[in-house]
């Protein structure tokens, strides 16, 4: 794809599993769903966590619980529409389209706590090394 970077190829594909995703989780398609991935949690789990990894990739800039959170968001959203257009409002949908959206998250946060061990083995390492003269 030549001029499209990572960033624009991931909004791409986006918006065409929002699209996808809307048409399932809201269509008359609901006997579908179940044909393609036979556990309903599965699929709602795949589906939120390649939206939240397809967004990380779509928006660089943000900071990644936010994104998790905002995926989580219309996961939610989307399960109270499912009730107002005539399907089941399921919670536990709800809990996996949550997992989904922040199970890619966990590896970020579990980085995070392990970085401050790192940084401050580093500060111990140029202390031990005395200040730098030039």
């Amino acid at each position: 794809m030549i001029g499209l970077r990572n960033r624009d190829v991931a909004r791409l594909l986006l918006v065409g599993l929002s699209l996808c995703m809307a048409v399932f989780m809201l269509g008359p398609f609901q006997k579908l769903e179940h044909d393609l991935i036979p556990w309903d949690k599965a699929a709602h789990f795949m589906a939120f966590y390649g939206a939240t990894a397809l967004v990380y990739v779509a928006v660089p800039g943000r900071r990644r619980l936010d994104l998790s959170t905002l995926v989580a968001f219309a996961g939610v959203g989307s399960e109270l529409l499912q009730g107002m257009v005539g399907r089941d409002c399921d919670a536990m949908d709800m809990v996996a389209d949550l997992a989904g959206a922040y199970a890619l998250y966990l590896p970020v946060w579990l980085d995070q706590l392990r970085r401050p061990a790192q940084d401050e083995r580093r500060r111990a390492a140029a202390a031990a090394l005395g200040p730098v003269t030039g």
